[in-house]
């Protein structure tokens, strides 16, 4: 089962291939944006029922809505510069993630997966990008050892995109 954002902020549970909409249940669509943060913290007490409403509603089919951003308005947006050996190779760096900690990032930089992503227009200069992968955090904790880690909620696919360079 998947959560997902679709069509101007209203809020799904999917099977892969029809949406179940399920935005009345977490304060239907409203400013801020904070309806998939609730789905998120109640997750757990809802997963019975969203078994149920995927087994026995039509709902629409997956390809017919319009995918967005899964988390519209995070508490932090944090990125890890140099998260490995590789990269750090390539960029002839010694900024591991390890080493330099993280960096806050804007949310206005989220985008969803049908969004365009616009490249500045810099003549002689080249924009650096690459594969991310986004973990959605679920629940607060601090110094979690592993075998206790069930904070991430789910994912998504991302794209950093690096300083402009010539």
């Amino acid at each position: 089962m998947k959560v997902l954002r679709f069509n101007h902020g209203r809020l799904g549970i999917s099977d892969g291939a029809k949406v179940i909409d399920v935005t009345e249940q977490f304060g239907g669509e409203q400013w801020p944006p904070v309806g998939v943060n609730r789905l998120i913290r109640d997750f757990a007490q809802h997963r019975a029922r969203f078994e149920e409403m995927l087994a026995s509603e039509a709902g629409v089919p997956l390809e017919a809505v319009r995918l967005e951003t899964p988390v519209p308005w995070p508490n932090k947006l944090m990125a890890y510069p140099v998260n490995y050996h590789d990269h750090a190779k390539e960029m002839a760096s010694k900024g591991l993630a390890s080493v330099q900690g993280y960096f806050l990032k804007a949310n206005s930089s989220l985008v969803g997966p049908q969004d365009e992503i616009e490249l500045p227009a810099l003549p002689g200069r080249e924009v650096h990008h690459e594969c991310e992968i986004a973990l959605i955090i679920g629940k607060q904790g601090r110094q979690i050892a592993p075998e206790d880690a069930h904070h991430c909620h789910g994912n998504a696919g991302g794209r950093g995109q690096g300083p402009a360079r010539g």
